[in-house]
């Protein structure tokens, strides 16, 4: 089940470049998972990663944090080169 609606989701983008956003595979996940999530000062995000939102060219996912996309430069997580 999908967290946003097909609508909504073809509006997102990424703040910093402007790329369209996808869902993140399970797969992407489990791979960012592996290599660890790293904490930034400051971040809304805490906890499992659980969904995000990936950029159109594959180098940075956004999480989603209780249902919520955090959609904010400072909450980029980079996404390890193995995943495309």
């Amino acid at each position: 089940m999908s967290l946003l609606s097909p609508e909504v989701l073809e509006l997102m983008r990424c703040p910093e470049t402007m790329q369209k956003l996808a869902l993140a595979s399970e797969e992407t996940l489990e791979r960012i998972r592996d290599v660890g999530v790293p904490v930034k000062v400051g971040s809304q995000f805490s906890g499992p990663l659980e969904a995000g939102l990936i950029r159109e060219d594959g180098k940075v996912l956004y999480p989603i944090c209780d249902g919520i996309p955090l959609v904010m430069v400072e909450e980029a997580i980079p996404v390890p080169n193995v995943i495309s």
